[in-house]
């Protein structure tokens, strides 16, 4: 149970963070993630 609590949680600050900086560029950029799971949750 905690361990799946504690990925839910780095799962979706990752997530977070590649889109705060995808955001922060304002021009057209590729985004590469090393956790498949990352990739998943950006829009």
């Amino acid at each position: 149970i905690f361990a799946n609590y504690y990925y839910d949680i780095a799962r979706t600050k990752k997530s977070y963070l590649i889109s705060i900086i995808r955001d922060r560029l304002q021009e057209n950029s590729i985004v590469l993630a090393l956790i498949g799971v990352a990739v998943f949750n950006i829009q």
